[in-house]
């Protein structure tokens, strides 16, 4: 690969996606290409390839640095990053489990204000 100049493409169409590709192009030194020749393609859940991976509003980069080497980066919506899909699966996880919980506390308070 030629050290050329440096790109930034995004593959974006659902509107909760783009919201995320904002957050993280605000954010210091992220959505940006440093390095010359540096290619860096984002993708949401709307890419066949991480339609399984990715939830709504969750991207992925993927960059290839100018001598060939390829990074994969994952963003949630509020722009944390992620560097493997094992950390997306567990923060998805985590991420189930807390809304399951708020409404079944929920719940419980409605209950015991019933019973008092």
């Amino acid at each position: 690969m030629e050290r050329g100049e440096s790109t930034v493409n995004h593959h974006l169409t659902h509107p909760e996606s783009l919201v995320t590709w904002e957050i993280i192009r605000a954010r210091p030194n992220q959505g940006k290409v440093k390095k010359r020749g540096t290619t860096c393609d984002f993708y949401g859940p709307e890419s066949p390839e991480y339609a399984s991976l990715l939830p709504e509003g969750w991207l992925a980069e993927k960059r290839v640095m100018h001598h060939g080497r390829k990074y994969m980066y994952y963003y949630d919506p509020l722009g944390h990053q992620y560097t493997t899909k094992k950390e997306v699966q567990k923060a998805k996880q985590e991420a189930t489990v807390q809304n399951i919980e708020v409404p079944a506390k929920a719940e419980d308070n409605a209950v015991s204000s019933l019973i008092d």
